[in-house]
């Protein structure tokens, strides 16, 4: 497809502008399209005081200058007006065509120009009418509405057969035509907008200076809220307090997922402590540290069935026990739990006065002051897994076992794009209603990239459109491949990619599975060279990447429709909005053909 420029939303385009812009956008690579230009009348560069329409350079090298009407060009003699308009369309074509001109000559600095051409296009001037035009006109000037059915066709009639000796063409046309659409200025376009983002997220955190005389908050906030920028920052804070030896304080910072573990251990590191500690545990790494001090090793079930039920229960139990005497090392002045609605509520043993519910006595129970200590649990209800057992989580569990916490609601998103925010907006399902509500659209989200949908493609194929895209979006400046991170509902070895890989990686890092942080790279997406990291939908919570590509999953329509037919909980869909919902600024979607 085309590169396009818009000058406005094409949304806002006239009707027949917009007729006109779906036959250009049917074009291959090579073209590249400015819909929309301000040009001035009079001569002086200062005053844009009209409007052109389309800007189109051609994969030979050729320019055209391409004007649209949407009446027929009726002409009235006796008072010279075109449409109820005095000027004349071809002299405002070649007001334009100079100004187009200009803009080229400007930025060659001397160089030979390409050839450009000028034409207006009638797509609803009647045949009857447009032998009458040719003949007063020529025939150069002009597209009309059979002309359009094979526009190469009539651009290889019409602009091919002039000479073309402009050495580099489409540099020219970037730098002069559509400068936002350089490499570096979109490289720019995309860092300014991170930059917003984390402004954004500073200024949230404010919150925090309202809240800075409680103990215990219960932080609740949807996808992209700011929940593990304000954990962050909140561990951070009670770290630097003054601690009994004056040496700050040391605090536990407890996730669930692995890749979340590093995503926070980034952000730690880009924000240093004068003084206490934050020690950030992956759930499993804690649990398995606290049996190690013991002395135990129990051996994990090889079967899946076993291994929950090790997980679950198993694990727990085993480390409440040994917590009767904590170790030293498992002795810490605050607790900061982000996403903690994957940390269980619900089990068997009664909760006894100062302890936490199910998975949260241990907690407690490493908690110099016990129930009475400093505590920042960041959790969204609705992203708990619908695959776990419904009652597992409990919000009002956690304020009853703390009666001194302070109930915070985020509901401001600092995170997406408007064209994200609209995106996951329209994502309408059962399994992710509760989802949707706690995504609500900043009245300042920036612009980016509109998200692309690859539709229907057969498994084997799925490699090739990660490819593609990771090619184009290299090639525009985008970004890298290896700060694109691919998001499916399967482990990696069970993706399309990993069983039918990806044609043609000579050119492209391979895409890998998460395996965690090695070698000092952050794989969240930011580590330049490498190829794209995957994730589960559900191990990737938590993290972010300026780019993400969603894969193996069928159509959003299909998936809502086979569950709202089967009557099943809405995993998939939520699945699906939980991947979409880890990219900041670009996204695409590589749909999954449906079976058969």
């Amino acid at each position: 497809m085309p590169r396009w420029y818009y000058e406005r939303p094409p949304t806002e385009a006239d009707p027949t502008e917009q007729r006109v812009a779906q036959v250009l956008d049917q074009l291959g690579e090579g073209w590249w399209i400015r819909w929309g230009f301000y040009y001035s009348a009079t001569g002086d560069p200062q005053a844009l005081d009209r409007e052109g329409d389309f800007i189109v350079l051609g994969p030979d090298g050729r320019v055209l200058v391409l004007e649209v009407k949407g009446g027929p060009l009726a002409h009235f003699p006796p008072t010279g007006y075109y449409q109820g308009n005095p000027e004349h369309p071809l002299g405002q074509l070649h007001a334009e065509w100079q100004a187009v001109l200009g803009w080229l000559q400007e930025a060659a600095q001397g160089a030979t120009l390409p050839y450009v051409a000028r034409a207006l296009c009638l797509p609803n001037v009647p045949l009857g009418s447009q032998e009458d035009l040719r003949r007063r006109f020529g025939e150069d000037f002009f597209v009309f509405a059979q002309d359009l059915e094979n526009f190469p066709g009539w651009w290889s009639r019409q602009v091919a057969r002039h000479a073309q000796y402009c050495q580099e063409p489409e540099a020219l046309f970037r730098r002069a035509i559509v400068p936002g659409l350089e490499r570096r200025a979109i490289r720019d376009f995309l860092r300014r907008t991170d930059k917003l983002f984390q402004r954004y997220a500073r200024d949230q955190a404010a919150l925090l200076d309202l809240v800075a005389g409680n103990r215990q908050l219960l932080v609740e906030g949807g996808a992209g809220t700011g929940k593990t920028f304000l954990a962050v920052e909140q561990a951070c804070r009670w770290a630097e307090e003054d601690g009994e030896d004056g040496a700050g304080r040391r605090v536990l910072f407890l996730v669930y997922h692995l890749a979340l573990v590093e995503a926070v251990r980034a952000l730690l590191a880009a924000r240093p402590l004068a003084r206490g500690s934050v020690e950030v545990r992956g759930w499993q790494e804690w649990m398995e540290g606290i049996l190690a001090a013991h002395g135990l090793d129990p051996e994990m079930p090889e079967e899946r069935e076993e291994q929950t039920v090790y997980f679950r229960e198993v694990l727990p139990d085993l480390v409440r026990e040994c917590l009767a005497d904590p170790p030293d090392d498992y002795r810490y002045d605050a607790l900061v739990v982000d996403e903690a609605q994957d940390h269980d509520t619900a089990h068997d043993h009664a909760v006894a006065d100062g302890e936490g519910p199910g998975w949260w006595s241990s907690y407690f129970r490493t908690l110099r002051e016990g129930a009475n200590a400093r505590m920042a649990l960041f959790y969204d209800g609705g992203q708990r897994p619908l695959f776990r057992a419904d009652g597992e989580f409990s919000a009002e569990r956690l304020r009853e076992a703390l009666p001194r916490g302070v109930h915070l609601r985020l509901r401001r998103n600092l995170r997406y794009t408007r064209p994200i925010l609209e995106y996951l907006q329209s994502l309408q399902a059962p399994g992710t209603a509760t989802l949707r509500e706690g995504v609500a659209a900043h009245p300042e989200a920036p612009e980016g990239p509109e998200v692309r949908v690859v539709e229907a493609v057969p498994p084997e194929r799925t490699g090739a459109a990660v490819a593609d895209l990771l090619r184009e979006w290299r090639a525009q400046g985008i970004c890298e491949p290896g700060e694109v991170l691919v998001v499916g509902p399967h482990r990696f070895e069970n993706s399309s990619l990993a069983v039918h890989g990806i044609p043609g990686e000579n050119d492209l890092p391979p895409v890998r599975a998460w395996t965690g942080n090695q070698d000092g790279e952050n794989e969240q997406g930011n580590h330049g060279a490498a190829g794209p990291v995957y994730l589960n939908s559900y191990r990737a919570k938590g993290c972010e990447s300026l780019a993400v590509i969603v894969v193996d999953y069928e159509s959003f329509a299909a998936l809502a429709a086979r569950e709202e037919g089967e009557g099943n909980e809405g995993i998939w869909t939520e699945g699906f909005f939980l991947a979409a919902t880890r990219a900041r600024q670009v996204l695409a979607v590589v749909e999954r053909a449906p079976p058969g």
